[in-house]
């Protein structure tokens, strides 16, 4: 796959992005701390750039748990927004933070717990299609036919040329997107809700060699697993909700923005755990 590596992890920025030299070779628990370590220190990286820019990606959100963050941090001074993001950080790779000797703060934790409080509170959106609905009115939203289609179009126009693979396996709504990386097979898979019109994706990070089942013949899984994530820098719930047929366009376009971003620092934050260097 021709992959185009975007900014590698530079020393002007070691505060956010110091990686770990790694020796080799390495299992796979290991490997996957490591990784783990690297996207919380491009998360931080990256939550620092919304903060000094407006927060450019998560206005891109016009209702549902993502808009609610943004409205959230917004409310805030952008001292607490640093600080209320670190807490959710440490608290989504805590594994990560606490590998780093990394805790939640007690004003890091104050905050989560308004944030907590405000988004049990109907957004502007809601309020507005449940006072429509109560004078009879029948909202349309996108049919999750419409979105797996464009989302499929648009996913597969924007990295076609990086090899990417579709796979559209028996019992599954959606197709599988495949890309490969530094030796890693990185499978993006999509999912479109139930009751609501939403778009929403999650990432895996696996070997192309599988292993059989043991008792169930022609079922096979990958041999390693470095890593599972919802989506871009994992910072919250991630997800296009309430999208009429005009939205489906622009929510497709941001996907595939983030998972850009996403693929094009995947190079760098792989860099020494190349599935060569990885033992099973």
């Amino acid at each position: 796959m021709a992959v185009v590596s975007g900014p590698k992890l530079t020393n002007d920025r070691a505060d956010m992005c110091d990686v770990t030299p790694v020796s080799v070779p390495m299992n796979i628990s290991k490997a996957t701390r490591e990784f783990r370590i690297r996207r919380y220190l491009w998360a931080k990286m990256k939550m620092a750039d919304e903060i000094r820019e407006g927060f450019p990606h998560f206005r891109a959100f016009k209702g549902g748990m993502t808009w609610k963050e943004c409205a959230f941090m917004t409310r805030l001074s952008t001292r607490d927004q640093g600080i209320f993001v670190g807490g959710q950080l440490k608290q989504y790779y805590r594994d990560a933070a606490a590998a780093l000797g990394e805790s939640i703060s007690v004003e890091e934790r104050a905050l989560l717990d308004r944030s907590r409080a405000f988004i049990q509170v109907p957004s502007p959106l809601q309020k507005e299609l449940a006072a429509r609905r109560r004078l009879g009115e029948s909202v349309k939203f996108a049919s999750k036919r419409k979105l797996l289609k464009a989302t499929t179009a648009a996913f597969t126009k924007a990295f076609d040329d990086r090899g990417l693979e579709v796979l559209n396996l028996q019992g599954y709504p959606s197709p599988f997107f495949n890309m490969r990386c530094s030796g890693w097979i990185v499978q993006t898979s999509f999912e479109f809700g139930r009751s609501q019109s939403l778009i929403a994706y999650n990432h895996l990070i696996a070997s192309e060699d599988r292993i059989s089942h043991p008792t169930t013949p022609g079922v096979t899984a990958p041999a390693l697993v470095l890593d599972f994530m919802l989506c871009w820098i994992g910072f919250c719930h991630m997800q296009w909700e309430y999208l009429t047929d005009a939205d489906v366009e622009p929510a497709c376009d941001s996907v595939v923005t983030l998972c850009r971003e996403f693929f094009d620092e995947l190079p760098a934050l792989l860099h020494g755990l190349e599935r060569d260097k990885v033992e099973e």
